[in-house]
């Protein structure tokens, strides 16, 4: 699903979800949130486009090339300034695959990667070959309007891209801040994210969501990219809000905090309104 708000002018970025994330029930978090962060702090344009089929369903080679096509219909129609990527180590064939017929259809655009695999591994997108113009390396809520904006590449951290006579790269973006911001969820097809199951918190049916109440994570383990980024904690008020607007709007009844490290304040509040469920650290923390 796409949909953008009219402001009058072409869009400025859509991001594009992979063809075989289709039937995956997580919904594009990343996306959701540069979206929201746009959409509060600039006047820039964005969109969000994935193609959904049933997590029961295999995403076949067949059915990617025609989610490719369906890709390329919309940015036709879109006519975007730049189209946005989030890519994972396990990525790489698939996104040249795709990326390469968008700047064989669509010289003008450009190709915008960030994610895991761009932070960790800027490497193997900056190679003569790469479809990719510009990579955004860690938080890239700051680098990605500085580059909306026309501004100078090199003025901010968080980016990278191939110029006559070799690479630059300004490092790995941090945003430091508020977390004041909703991830965008109008932008995606909800009703397909909002569906009765047992995929948030098992074994039992609630239409659920999975959202963060924090983000980076303070720990320095050697096999994760998250030693690239720092632990920060939304606003609660701002997270309630947030909750509040699930629930209202979409009818959403549990969630599953995704947060590397949790903070049980909020974890606490959290529980005295909604169910919840979640993996992984905690902080020390007790309940007042």
């Amino acid at each position: 699903m796409m949909t953008q708000e009219n402001k009058g002018h072409r869009t400025d970025i859509l991001f594009v979800s992979m063809p075989s994330r289709a039937n995956s029930v997580l919904p594009p978090l990343g996306f959701l949130v540069l979206g929201g962060f746009l959409d509060k702090h600039t006047e820039f344009t964005s969109a969000i486009f994935e193609k959904k089929i049933s997590s029961l369903r295999e995403v076949t080679p067949s059915r990617k090339i025609e989610i490719e096509k369906t890709i390329l219909d919309q940015i036709e129609l879109q006519k975007p300034r730049f189209v946005g990527f989030s890519l994972f180590p396990g990525d790489p064939n698939e996104f040249y695959s795709l990326a390469r017929q968008i700047k064989t259809r669509f010289a003008e655009i450009k190709v915008v990667v960030g994610g895991v695999l761009p932070t960790i591994d800027p490497e193997s997108l900056l190679c003569d070959e790469s479809p990719a113009d510009i990579l955004i390396r860690g938080d890239g809520e700051i680098p990605l309007s500085h580059l909306l904006s026309g501004g100078v590449l090199s003025e901010v951290p968080g980016l990278a891209w191939r110029e006559e006579g070799g690479v630059c790269d300004t490092g790995v973006a941090c945003y430091i801040g508020e977390l004041d911001y909703i991830p965008s969820y109008h932008k995606i097809d909800m009703a397909y994210y909002c569906q009765v199951s047992t995929e948030i918190i098992r074994p039992y049916y609630s239409k659920g969501m999975f959202v963060f109440s924090a983000v980076g994570c303070p720990h320095r383990c050697s096999f994760c990219f998250n030693p690239k980024t720092k632990l920060k904690y939304k606003d609660l008020d701002v997270f309630i809000e947030e909750l509040r607007l699930l629930k209202e709007t979409y009818g959403i009844n549990s969630f599953f905090i995704l947060d590397e490290c949790k903070n049980c304040q909020i974890l606490f509040q959290v529980q005295s309104i909604w169910p919840w469920y979640a993996l992984g650290d905690a902080d020390p923390v007790q309940p007042a």
